[in-house]
Order: structure tokens, then C-alpha cells, then sequence
């Protein structure tokens, strides 16, 4: 592990409360990474959501949801590596949350929908109501301008419009 590395590893430590200037700075790092560094910085947050305590779990998720939420020409590239391990880190965090942070990781997962595909929500969404049977289901948004198939990053592509010249 790089230099660089270390410290976004020691950041993601000290990361005990919700502090929006700190996971700003851990969002940049994790942008500015090469494509082969993406995987690195996943495993690093994913690592942080299953080793922490509750409170400080609801902080990864925090990291994790910023940086699929960020545009850079890597944010596909992060929110497919994170579809990969999404349920079970949701999972984790939400199996220790109270109450009220179980509404806030439903904030989370309702704001997903545009960027995950569509069966890996719909998995999450039937696998947590396994645990908690009031947890709402979302029914996928179905956009003419969405790659079919739901195993995209859900970038939206242009119509195609067919026109004819004039003689």
C-alpha cells in the first residue's frame, strides 16, 4: 500500500463522527486515483464499514455514498466495484442501526436508484425485509433513457431520433 493509501486508511480511522470537511478531502483522494486504484480505495471503505462499531459504520456509509454520488471520470468505475459488495455492507450497518438511523440508510438506499443497478437494489431491498418486514421495497424507475438490462453504471444515453432529408 502506497503512501497515499496509508493516510486515506488513517483518515477512514479517525473518521469516529460525521464531519463533512474530512470526507470531502477522502472523496477528492479517492477521484483522483487511477482506474486500477479504485479497487484499492473500495476495499479500504469496505473494510472501515465491517470492522467499525455502529456509529462510526453510519460515517463509511457516509464515505461510500459520496464517492458513488461524486462526478469524475472514475464514478462509474466506483459504482460498479461497489454494486459488487453493497448488500453486505448495508447489511451490516443496518442490522446495528436503531430506529432512526434505519430511516437514515433508507435515505441512502432511496438515493441509489439512479446510480446502482436496478436488481442489486431490488436484492437489498427484499434481503433487508427479511429482517425488518416494515422496510419498503422501492419499485425501479423505469426511464427510456436508461440502459436496459439494469447491470449498467447508469449513465443515461441519447436518444436516437431519425429524421429524414428533404429531396
Amino acid at each position: 500500500m502506497t503512501v497515499a493509501f496509508r493516510r486515506f486508511s488513517k483518515q477512514l480511522r479517525k473518521l469516529e463522527e460525521y464531519n463533512r470537511g474530512k470526507i470531502n478531502k477522502m472523496v477528492q483522494f479517492a477521484h483522483r486515483c487511477t482506474v486500477k486504484e479504485v479497487q484499492e480505495v473500495v476495499r479500504l471503505v469496505s473494510r472501515f464499514i465491517r470492522k467499525q462499531p455502529f456509529p462510526t459504520k453510519m460515517c463509511g456509509v457516509h464515505v461510500l455514498d459520496s464517492i458513488m454520488k461524486y462526478n469524475s471520470t472514475l464514478t462509474a468505475e466506483f459504482r460498479r466495484q461497489f454494486a459488487v459488495c453493497i448488500i453486505g455492507l448495508f447489511l451490516m450497518a443496518f442490522m446495528k442501526a436503531e430506529t432512526q438511523d434505519r430511516k437514515r440508510l433508507f435515505l441512502f438506499r432511496s438515493s441509489w436508484q439512479w446510480i446502482l443497478p436496478t436488481d442489486r437494489l431490488y436484492y437489498l431491498d427484499m434481503t433487508t425485509r427479511q429482517f425488518d418486514p416494515d422496510w419498503l421495497v422501492i419499485e425501479p424507475i423505469c426511464d427510456e433513457n436508461m440502459r436496459p438490462g439494469g447491470s449498467n453504471d447508469h449513465v443515461p444515453i441519447q436518444k436516437r431520433v431519425r429524421f429524414q432529408l428533404g429531396d
